[in-house]
């Protein structure tokens, strides 16, 4: 290896082996024998595990029943505002899962829209399981819907052109050409959506009722209670992560046959009609409705309109003050999470694209391929590795309560989503403008400034935006290693949410916190699409 390169890849190496690998490791040891026969063959396990698969599935088949459309209407029609509705209904994949839990219950759930004015509770109605998949597919749509609309948009169409002047009609031609050539980006979607479900925790936490679950909810019930089960937590943690990668690795073979088949550049589609206008903007008001409801529950007491929910939440001399809630505290801690997060996710995938460029051939590969690990590691694992590697009795470092702490967790979470969205772009820019700057005499910072910034503040803000999005929204490892001293914002709502579900006063506050909490993941994400909006243009 070279030294330069050795020297740019120390800093991922360090933040991969101190907060990563060795947690990984102390998690491993803490699994006794009794635990990993527990994991791998117990009837309750196997039932929960199936039960997981069940509801996975089905949140990624509701997922595709509503992306496919939604592409495909996009996809051929030109709709005034289009990228806007797109970047909208993709929305709902970056909000922390708690705007979604109490979105869908403002609407669908007791005393929520549906059942005000049809008396109609469609949560009642569907069951936990069927709560779940909603939750689930209107997290994961609009972002299949974008993967699915971007391989649409590149289809080969000049196959299909060669077969209609062989005589086969226009739709046959789409089905037996195009389809079958569409099929790895669908699965691909698909998949992702399947995995997100399988991999979700807050969702079936405050949704699944205790009837439907996942390992990640299995894992957080062994580490509660009077006499929580380390080794059985971390008997599943580790079968999780398993069968994550095993996934991961299928969407990465489907990625690869997607990215070899053959692609066009978009075509103009046809213009919109009034119709067909007016119903794009009835599914983007449908899209919102749900946050919507979560912002003008905050300000509703007992179905009239009220500012008293934010009175008491500011107030902490008010009686019914939440006992050591700071607001200002939680929400500044919530921005550091975030903004720490941010700086140090792209410091390290900046310096990981830049010791790849100069490693190279197969070392460059494996080098990603071992940084990419993460992507597999559920937040609720790494917040349990976290406890065994920095807790009581460690041996290493004793960071219990730390700041630090919780942003290395949120750092690691968000690392490998920055890694994917900028090193494609640091890959693609080309070395000889650096090359011709520095031989007109400009020096490495006037380079990185004039030269490289402009090209790659694109990419490196949607990669900021990724981070910071995903740290305030981040729940599994912020709920085992947060205090109330250093609790940010969504483990607030997440606490009170569920303890206020009776009390209409308490009820409004959690909406009240969960609509602030959704406009901070919102800011992270108009600067997301901003960048990306000027980067395509």
């Amino acid at each position: 290896m070279r030294p330069r390169a050795v020297l740019l890849l120390a800093g991922p190496a360090l933040l991969l082996t101190l907060f990563f690998a060795w947690p990984l490791a102390r998690t491993l040891s803490a699994a006794s024998p009794d635990a990993w026969g527990w994991a791998g063959t117990h009837p309750f396990v196997r039932s929960r595990l199936a039960g997981a698969l069940m509801q996975a599935a089905l949140s990624a088949a509701l997922t595709l029943a509503l992306a496919l459309p939604l592409a495909w209407f996009y996809h051929r029609r030109d709709v005034p505002h289009g990228r806007l509705q797109r970047a909208v209904h993709a929305a709902p994949f970056v909000l922390p899962f708690i705007v979604v839990v109490f979105g869908l219950q403002a609407v669908l759930g007791s005393r929520g829209l549906t059942d005000r004015m049809l008396g109609l509770d469609v949560l009642a109605v569907v069951g936990p399981l069927g709560a779940v998949a909603l939750a689930h597919a209107y997290y994961d749509y609009g972002f299949a819907a974008r993967i699915l609309h971007a391989g649409l948009e590149r289809r080969p169409r000049r196959l299909e052109e060669a077969a209609q002047v062989l005589g086969a009609p226009p739709r046959a031609a789409f089905w037996r050409v195009t389809a079958p050539l569409l099929l790895p980006t669908v699965a691909a979607a698909g998949l992702l959506s399947f995995f997100f479900a399988f991999t979700s925790f807050g969702i079936v936490l405050y949704l699944g009722q205790g009837q439907v679950s996942t390992l990640e909810t299995l894992l957080y019930e062994a580490l509660g209670g009077a006499f929580p089960r380390l080794d059985r937590a971390a008997a599943l943690g580790a079968l999780q992560l398993l069968l994550n990668l095993l996934l991961l690795a299928a969407f990465a073979v489907l990625t690869q046959r997607q990215a070899r088949l053959p692609q066009e550049p978009p075509r103009a589609r046809r213009p919109a009609r009034a119709a067909h206008v007016a119903w794009s903007w009835a599914l983007l008001g449908l899209a919102l409705l749900p946050a919507l409801a979560v912002l003008l529950e905050g300000f509703q007491l007992r179905g009239a309109w009220s500012f008293e929910p934010w009175s008491v939440l500011l107030d902490p001399s008010h009686p019914r003050h939440l006992a050591g809630f700071d607001l200002g505290r939680a929400v500044g801690l919530t921005l550091l999470y975030a903004a720490s997060c941010m700086v140090l996710s792209i410091a390290l995938t900046l310096s990981l694209a830049a010791g790849l460029r100069r490693l190279g051939g197969r070392w460059a590969r494996i080098v990603e391929a071992l940084a990419a690990l993460p992507l597999g590691t559920s937040s609720l694992l790494v917040g349990l590795g976290y406890l065994l590697a920095f807790g009581a009795g460690a041996g290493l470092l004793d960071l219990r309560g730390s700041v630090l702490l919780v942003v290395v967790a949120h750092t690691l979470v968000a690392f490998p989503f920055t890694a994917r969205a900028l090193l494609p772009a640091l890959e693609q820019h080309d070395v000889r403008l650096d090359e011709a700057a520095a031989l007109l005499g400009a020096r490495p910072r006037e380079v990185a400034l004039r030269v490289q910034w402009p090209l790659l503040r694109g990419p490196i803000v949607v990669a900021a935006g990724l981070a910071a999005a995903i740290s305030i929204g981040d729940f599994g490892a912020s709920l085992l290693l947060m205090r109330p001293d250093t609790m940010g914002l969504g483990v607030w709502v997440a606490q009170h949410g569920g303890a206020g579900a009776f009390d209409p006063l308490s009820r409004a506050e959690s909406y009240a916190l969960a609509g602030l909490l959704m406009l901070l993941a919102a800011a992270a994400y108009v600067g997301v699409e901003r960048a990306r909006g000027e980067a395509e243009a």
